[in-house]
């Protein structure tokens, strides 16, 4: 194979360095016409296929190995989609299709993923029908992306179809029911509905350790998912011995440097933080952020969450100029990243303005107060946690303003 390949370098029809991790063969464009043209259209079906195949073959599994060859694979299947998409989608799409929207939402790449996923959902619904599992996995991918981009109440939609599909095609015990579940649970707990959520989690959780066992993976998720949600019902002892327990059982299973571990030891953090134990958590805090920026990179969405989980650690230690580089950061990469009215730009916006008000900078922090309270109310409700926060940070903006005069 590496004699072909330096057979066709030195003939100028590819360039070939195998030094070029991730990019050691490149096709010239002039080569590419050429092939294509001279291909028979017979072949194309099988030949569009097989290059799917390989592509799925070599993509790694999970974030650990690097995030350039993901991003190469995903602009190699970009060209395969654009020049024989249809070969792909025909007869039900090839889970290439699924796989390269799934990096595209770990990359943070949202916008991207949304166009890609209501396209993916169309075509399965067309070639197999609204009740295959490619269409509820398609679905469920639409519905993911809507949560990460701040649409909550249309993720709820398509999660809540979801799961009474898979209760009417399989039954409530049948595992793909306890995931969708699970899924629904996480977008009622955006849209502030702890209650619910907490009747979906617990129930998983208890399906998940009598079918697969306690120390499973699907457990150990149930479990981690259960734990965020009492901290959100302010039950931070109940949370405590679940984060415990599954970051212990990610490190036992996975090892210390697995995504999934370093995803529960910053939900270990935030127990901490909630518990008022900020020593515990700053040590925790720091160690996610350095793992997330060699894996995932300065400027991804998680990396700039894990910042401002660290600057809150820091805030509540009473390190306000450290809190306020991070946080600045923070408001920053939201809206460039997400935009200004996603529910993470208006959380960094607050957590800013809370800064501001430690630091005395009442003024700076009021137009954020204030912009953060109508955004929450208009997208979230009046009712909903993270308004009433938001409508607290404003009021003491206020008092510290104004001390004698009336709220507003």
């Amino acid at each position: 194979m590496r004699e072909n390949l330096l057979t066709l370098h030195r003939y100028a029809l590819i360039t070939y360095d195998s030094q070029n991790t991730g990019q050691e063969v490149q096709i010239h464009a002039l080569t590419a016409r050429a092939v294509q043209e001279d291909t028979p259209h017979t072949l194309l079906h099988h030949l569009a296929r097989t290059a799917a195949d390989a592509l799925l073959a070599i993509w790694p599994d999970r974030l650990a190995p690097g995030r350039e060859i993901s991003a190469v694979l995903r602009a190699n299947t970009a060209t395969l989609v654009r020049h024989a998409g249809q070969h792909l989608r025909e007869g039900g799409p090839h889970k290439l299709l699924f796989h390269a929207g799934r990096s595209m939402i770990s990359s943070g790449l949202f916008h991207s993923a949304l166009v890609h996923w209501k396209d993916l959902l169309t075509v399965t619904e067309e070639t197999l029908g609204t009740d295959h599992v490619d269409t509820l996995n398609a679905r469920t991918g639409l519905a993911s992306t809507y949560d990460l981009l701040g649409h909550y109440d249309k993720a709820q939609l398509l999660r809540e179809q979801n799961l009474a599909d898979c209760i009417r095609l399989h039954s409530p015990e049948h595992a793909s029911t306890h995931t969708a579940r699970a899924y629904l649970a996480a977008t009622y707990s955006h849209l502030g509905d702890y209650g619910a959520a907490l009747l979906l989690e617990e129930q998983v959780l208890a399906a998940r350790t009598r079918l697969v066992g306690d120390d499973h993976p699907e457990a150990q998720w149930a479990r981690a998912n259960l734990a965020v949600t009492y901290n959100q019902l302010g039950r931070h002892h109940d949370a405590l011995p679940l984060c415990e327990q599954v970051l212990a059982s990610r490190i036992r299973a996975l090892g210390d440097n697995d995504p999934d571990t370093h995803l529960a030891r910053s939900n270990l953090a935030a127990t901490y933080r909630s518990l008022g134990r900020h020593h515990d958590a700053l040590p925790l805090c720091e160690q996610v952020l350095i793992d997330y920026i060699r894996i995932l990179g300065e400027d991804h969405p998680d990396t700039h969450l894990a910042r401002a989980n660290l600057a809150s650690t820091h805030r509540h230690l009473g390190r306000h100029h450290d809190a306020l580089l991070l946080e600045e950061q923070v408001l920053a990469a939201r809206i460039r990243l997400l935009d200004e009215d996603h529910p993470d730009t208006h959380r960094a916006r607050a957590n800013l303005a809370a800064t501001y008000n430690d630091l005395g900078r009442h003024n700076d922090a009021l137009p954020l107060a204030k912009q953060v309270v109508a955004a929450r109310a208009r997208l979230l409700g009046g009712d909903h946690p993270h308004t009433v926060r938001a409508q607290a940070i404003l009021a003491a903006t206020h008092r510290f303003l104004d001390p004698f005069g009336p709220e507003a």
